[in-house]
């Protein structure tokens, strides 16, 4: 997939790494500030990747558009503030494509740990997927969180959330 114009394919595969994780995040910010959750008050959206580059970015997004209000720059949103409290409405899974634990941590500090649901990138590897699920795994042990946080990571999340139980 180009990311240029000028390109036939990527030339340094800037869509899979960055690219991606940036659309995620952009498609994040129009289903919030367009009213989604508060129109929909029960929806349950999964945003992929941890939630993308919004749990490592939070505060910077956060303060960037209280800046912005400061000087002038008034969002077209009836949302009320803080803005930032909306995007936590959102789930996230595990996947990272690799390992990554403090990652998890990160988005599990975000988004709470009632929302974060294992995931994996299969079968997008050379394995079919068992690489990923691998790693992925290996990152939720490697988590620094409570053996019940592990747990509901694993499979009580998705549960609750998909009504499966």
């Amino acid at each position: 997939m180009p990311d240029y114009v000028d390109e036939k394919v990527s030339q340094f595969e800037d869509w899979i790494t960055f690219g991606w994780l940036h659309d995620t995040t952009s498609a994040m910010i129009r289903i919030v500030f367009s009213g989604v959750f508060d129109r929909y008050p029960g929806i349950r959206i999964v945003a992929h990747h941890h939630g993308a580059l919004l749990p490592t970015y939070a505060k910077r997004f956060d303060s960037l558009l209280a800046l912005g209000e400061l000087s002038g720059d008034v969002l077209a949103t009836k949302l009320s503030r803080p803005y930032i409290a909306h995007f936590r409405k959102f789930y996230c899974d595990t996947a990272a494509f690799g390992y990554e634990p403090r990652v998890l941590e990160i988005a599990l500090k975000f988004f709470g740990p009632e929302h974060v649901l294992f995931g994996t990138d299969t079968p997008f590897d050379s394995s079919g997927g068992q690489y990923l699920t691998a790693e992925t795994l290996h990152s939720i042990r490697d988590m620094a969180v409570s053996g019940d946080v592990r747990t509901a990571l694993l499979s009580g999340n998705a549960t609750k959330a998909l009504k499966l139980g």
